[in-house]
């Protein structure tokens, strides 16, 4: 064999292979590899870029579904907590802010070099995002039949599970008198 010189002597054809992807299973291949780098501690700051990108795409399907995405539905429950709507635009940045999503995909010469972030609360909170998202489009069959999906569900249940239905159900109770759609 001869040593190669240069990367042109090597046949990229198998580098060059271009294919068609429905945007809807890549986002389910980034919402799972998320979740596993999540739920086994490996990478926290690429399971929120993954969980970003999924989320992203998972809030524009449910919204040609003629449905509710989660972050529409939060936006719109301020209403009824805080007593108004944030713009829509305005809401989602703070979203991406909050959760680290804008800050860990974008950098220019105005940017800092460091930021300073819980990494672990905010890929949690970007992957239930996605995952929330992923349930209004696909169902609970699909979501508990999906290994990565139940994984997260059942492991967010057990850490956080009790405590919300405490501080959140009577929340929820008042606003289905009220007539706020909660699901």
């Amino acid at each position: 064999m001869l040593p190669i010189k240069d990367w042109s002597e090597i046949d990229n054809k198998e580098f060059d292979v271009k294919r068609t992807f429905e945007k809807s299973e890549l986002a389910k291949d980034q919402l799972r590899t998320a979740i596993w780098l999540f739920l086994n501690r490996i990478d926290f700051a690429s399971a929120i870029t993954l969980a970003g990108a999924a989320g992203n795409i998972l809030h524009a399907l449910v919204e040609h579904q003629n449905k509710q995405p989660t972050l529409e539905y939060g936006r719109l429950l301020c209403s009824k907590l805080i007593g108004h709507v944030p713009g829509r635009s305005k809401y989602l940045k703070n979203f991406g802010d909050l959760t680290g999503i804008n800050r860990l995909k974008h950098m220019s010469a105005e940017c800092p070099d460091t930021i300073e972030i819980d990494l672990e609360k905010c890929a949690e909170t970007a992957i239930t995002r996605a995952v929330l998202d992923f349930i209004k489009l696909y169902g609970d069959a699909e979501a508990r039949s999906n290994p990565a999906v139940n994984s997260f569900m059942q492991w967010l249940w057990v850490l956080h599970g009790e405590r919300m239905m405490k501080e959140y159900g009577p929340l929820l109770e008042g606003l289905k008198e009220d007539g706020f759609k909660t699901a």
